[in-house]
């Protein structure tokens, strides 16, 4: 049986598309199993509430178990990692009930008992907002109140320290929530 030219390029078509098909679906299924997950930074149970606790907000957030040190350089706001550098780092994103996420980890230093400096642009960490700090729920303001305090040593917190990188923080909302500061 000799068959045309026109049914050979047919079959091998056919042949090639579901080859290609089946690649596709191996690798969907391929990327889903070993797709990296979000390192969930471990915290502290949460505290219990006392009676005179409005219901509508929560308990301040537990102190994260992770050692965040000092950093050198400002601080940058923002609610989207994509508007931060690539050389920012640390970046910890709060999530809206105040549980920290490590988006980017602290750079290595050059030398033993050296920190790694600041980015080209002078950040020295970062922090991933779900909103405005205006418009926090209690928890996630607390959250961000812990690593402002543990990332800047000295008291009170100069508000050159802190840049709002994609949002609008007014000069006196920035103050007003640096005076929060533990």
């Amino acid at each position: 049986m000799s068959w045309s030219l026109g049914k050979r390029l047919g079959v091998t078509f056919a042949a090639a598309l579901v080859v290609v098909v089946a690649l596709h679906v191996f690798a969907d299924r391929f990327d889903e199993r070993h797709k990296p997950k979000p390192r969930v930074l471990p915290q502290a149970a949460p505290a219990a509430a006392t009676p005179f606790d409005d219901e509508a907000e929560s308990p301040p957030p537990p102190r994260p178990a992770i050692r965040l040190q000092p950093v050198r350089g400002t601080i940058a706001i923002c609610r989207r990692q994509r508007s931060l550098a690539l050389d920012v780092a640390p970046v910890v994103e709060v999530l809206a009930d105040g549980e920290l996420v490590l988006r980017r980890p602290e750079p290595l230093a050059a030398r033993p008992g050296e920190r790694a400096g600041p980015s080209r642009d002078g950040h020295g960490a970062a922090v991933v907002l779900p909103a405005d700090p205006g418009e926090l729920g209690a928890r996630a303001r607390s959250a961000l109140l812990l690593l402002l305090g543990r990332w800047i040593e000295e008291r009170p917190i100069a508000t050159a320290r802190v840049v709002a990188v994609d949002l609008d923080l007014p000069a006196g909302e920035l103050r007003r929530l640096l005076s929060w500061v533990p």
